[in-house]
């Protein structure tokens, strides 16, 4: 048996010019006594391999549509650093690479000056020349490891400035779809669709960032799926997953359309922030949440369902906190209070949380 499937797959390659020598097998084996045998197992392998090579052998790669239209659009794209993987179109216009929000290319990173480098754009017999120029930076610009203070850049180049590296790509419509897919890839958790941690953290400081300038308040949000265990124990992981994944849809749907931004904290835990909205208007938005979730009936593919509720911690910025990582922190002891208190409740931070 072992040596006649050496044979066939040895021959694999070969594919429709074996269709006659498996004719032949086929005809044996269905002489063969009971449907246990080991060579009917073999065979309906076989079988299996050569839909595969048909399958394969008709794919016809004309018919690819490539996205290429000839056009190609000047990008940097973060390779090292904050948001990795992230696209900056470049255009015509000046722009300046910095730390600062208040630059048209913004990396919140610590090692980049406020004001960095400056791209410009010239059109020469049709074709755009992009140019880079370092202003005053601390710790310098430079492409391909070598310091610069001006440089004609080309498809391809590194740009180093601090500890972020970006690239310079001329990308046509193909690879830029490429790009935007493997970027939400990265920025999503694949479960629940939502932000993961870190890009939601990458989002936050910005919203922060944009609310000490205007002096705008954030809501912060933090939730808790109660009696999740129990599902899991009594109904499976997969009922429970999709527990988490309910619950990660009724937070979007809530939060979503107020400009808000939600992503999974971990395992059954979920973040989300409201720019603009007081501590007030943001327990508003919890109690929403809440309902929703304790009126969702969530099943499985078996038939089984469930209803859970959730708890919901409340802080607001500045009110509360004016750092992110207090924020985050006092909006957790509300969702614990809530916890304590008797789950399926929302409440709102207060001093009298941590004693003072």
């Amino acid at each position: 048996m072992g040596r006649l499937m050496k044979v066939l797959r040895g021959h694999l390659a070969e594919g429709p010019q074996l269709v006659p020598i498996l004719s032949q097998i086929e005809s044996r084996v269905n002489g063969l006594p009971g449907t246990r045998h080991p060579l009917r197992r073999t065979l309906l392998l076989f079988q299996c391999a050569m839909a595969n090579v048909e399958e394969t052998e008709t794919v016809q790669f004309s018919s690819l549509d490539s996205g290429d239209t000839g056009e190609r659009v000047a990008f940097l794209i973060v390779i090292r650093g904050p948001e990795l993987g992230r696209r900056f179109p470049l255009s015509t216009r000046r722009a300046v690479l910095g730390r600062s929000a208040e630059v048209e290319i913004c990396i919140p990173d610590p090692s980049l000056s406020r004001r960095h480098c400056e791209l410009s754009c010239a059109v020469e017999g049709g074709q755009s020349r992009f140019e880079l120029r370092d202003v005053g930076s601390t710790n310098g610009t430079f492409v391909n490891g070598a310091r610069v203070h001006e440089h004609v850049l080309e498809n391809g180049d590194r740009i180093g400035v601090g500890e972020v590296v970006l690239k310079f790509s001329l990308l046509d419509a193909l690879e830029q779809s490429f790009h935007q897919e493997v970027r939400q890839r990265m920025r999503r958790d694949h479960l629940t669709g939502l932000l993961n941690l870190t890009t939601f953290y990458a989002e936050l400081d910005r919203a922060l960032a944009q609310s000490r300038r205007d002096g705008g308040s954030i809501g912060l949000l933090m939730l808790d799926v109660d009696g999740l265990k129990r599902v899991n124990d009594t109904h499976g992981h997969l009922l429970g997953a999709e527990v988490v994944r309910q619950v990660g849809r009724c937070l979007h749907e809530n939060v979503e359309p107020v400009g808000g931004v939600s992503a999974l904290y971990g395992g059954d835990e979920f973040i989300a922030y409201l720019p603009g909205k007081s501590g007030r208007e943001s327990v508003e938005v919890a109690e929403a949440v809440r309902s929703q979730v304790e009126a969702t009936e969530i099943g499985d593919s078996q038939g089984v369902t469930v209803h859970v509720s959730v708890c919901i911690g409340v802080a607001e910025y500045a009110r509360d906190a004016k750092e992110r990582s207090l924020l985050v922190s006092y909006a957790d002891e509300a969702l614990y209070a809530a916890k304590r208190s008797g789950r399926n409740r929302v409440i709102s931070f207060s001093r009298a949380l941590i004693g003072g």
